[in-house]
């Protein structure tokens, strides 16, 4: 059984990183908590240091940003913790394609029309996440 003290700072810590997760996400609590299953309250009492998130949840926030379940407990979080917005931008997404052109859709295949779309999509993503962060 876990001691006291190492449950407080537990409830400290992952307090104020689902505060910080749901501040990076530009998430209001409701939300946040609706995208896990969890009600106002329970967030709430997560943020406030009352209740220490359970394990399984804790696992399901950790998979959607990519984070470590230790540092999730343990540590402050960063942006560079957080896999989701952590500095993995293919290059590709940055630049603007230079050979981009807008043949006519006679003269391309199914399959080239398909990465495209891939890659637009792909653009469109990264562009969301990065506005999120501003």
């Amino acid at each position: 059984m876990p001691k006291t003290e190492d449950t407080a700072l537990a409830r400290e810590i992952s307090g104020k990183n689902i505060k910080f997760l749901i501040d990076l996400d530009g998430s209001k609590q409701d939300a946040w908590g609706d995208r896990f299953g969890l009600g106002r309250n329970s967030v709430n009492n997560y943020i406030n240091k009352k209740t220490l998130m359970q394990i399984p949840t804790a696992q399901k926030v950790c998979a959607h940003y990519k984070l470590d379940l230790g540092k999730f407990y343990g540590q402050i979080i960063s942006k560079e913790d957080v896999g989701l917005y952590a500095n993995n931008t293919p290059s590709e997404l940055l630049e603007p394609e230079a050979s981009y052109s807008n043949p006519s859709l006679d003269s391309i295949s199914k399959e080239d029309l398909y990465k495209q779309l891939q890659k637009e999509k792909a653009k469109v993503k990264y562009l969301t996440e990065a506005l999120r962060n501003l």
